[in-house]
């Protein structure tokens, strides 16, 4: 439905995969009800897909002023912040800000949005879609507690939530962020190295896939540390350590460090665009 006049406890500029998944969350866990969430999007449909799927509202901004909200999502594509008018960005007065734009700097949006009480900036990670992720989040100054609280249940919808510095996202960006990737692009590697084996694809994947879930898992189950469970499967002169010294061979410990310093310094990168 549209709705141009009412007032919501959460709004989403942007309605896409992030953010469709924050607002089903929400709804999911009772943080907020339907009626009190509204959003928009670019001319794609996005928005009044989401809306018809969870029952929250759609704002058209051609109407020339922005809804009355007390948290402001930002969840469109970084592009599109520019394209929003300082009519509109200016008009969201007194309205805590939480962006989860990438590369995006608070001074930026600040810029856009110079009315808002507070800006917060966070970096989510692809798990949130299912509510098991982990977000890191900093802000522009120190929130009151009505502000953090409602911090904590937005970007809590996601999954697990850390404090951090805005200095410190880029690094958050390389390990968390791209983080998933790594994981995936390894379940390929493996997946081919039992298609090598002579297994049939399906056969492969399952076996990739599920060592990589199960593992996944355990490591969130245990209170141990990840070297420690590995020691725990790697019996001394077994098929195991072998593999593991051929990794370490091969210097992964290294890669993963060179791979993760080039995600830092492109997200760093890209934050200056």
């Amino acid at each position: 439905m549209h709705d141009q006049e009412k007032s919501f406890g959460v709004f989403f500029i942007g309605a896409g995969m992030m953010g469709g998944s924050m607002v089903r969350s929400l709804i999911r866990g009772n943080a907020f009800p339907p009626d009190q969430i509204g959003c928009c999007s670019a001319k794609d449909g996005t928005a009044e897909k989401l809306a018809a799927e969870t029952g929250i509202a759609v704002v058209d901004f051609d109407a020339g002023h922005p809804p009355s909200t007390n948290v402001l999502v930002l969840a469109c594509k970084p592009q599109q912040l520019s394209a929003l008018s300082s009519t509109i960005t200016g008009g969201f007065k007194d309205t805590l800000l939480v962006s989860i734009l990438a590369g995006t700097p608070i001074s930026k949006i600040r810029e856009r949005f110079p009315t808002a009480r507070a800006i917060v900036r966070a970096m989510p990670n692809t798990p949130g879609s299912i509510g098991a992720g982990i977000t890191a989040w900093a802000s522009d100054q120190t929130l009151q507690p009505n502000d953090a609280t409602a911090v904590a249940t937005v970007l809590g919808s996601l999954g697990d939530v850390i404090f951090t510095k805005e200095s410190e996202l880029d690094a958050v960006t390389a390990i968390s962020g791209s983080g998933p990737a790594y994981l995936f692009l390894f379940t390929e590697a493996l997946e081919k190295a039992a298609r090598g084996f002579g297994f049939d694809e399906a056969t492969a994947l399952k076996l990739a896939r599920q060592t990589i879930i199960g593992a996944a898992k355990l490591m969130d189950e245990s209170p141990l540390h990840p070297s420690e469970l590995r020691r725990q499967v790697t019996s001394p002169g077994g098929t195991t350590q072998a593999a593991v010294q051929s990794f370490e061979q091969g210097g992964l410990h290294d890669l993963v460090n060179k791979a993760t310093q080039a995600a830092h310094a492109r997200s760093i990168e890209l934050s200056k665009l």
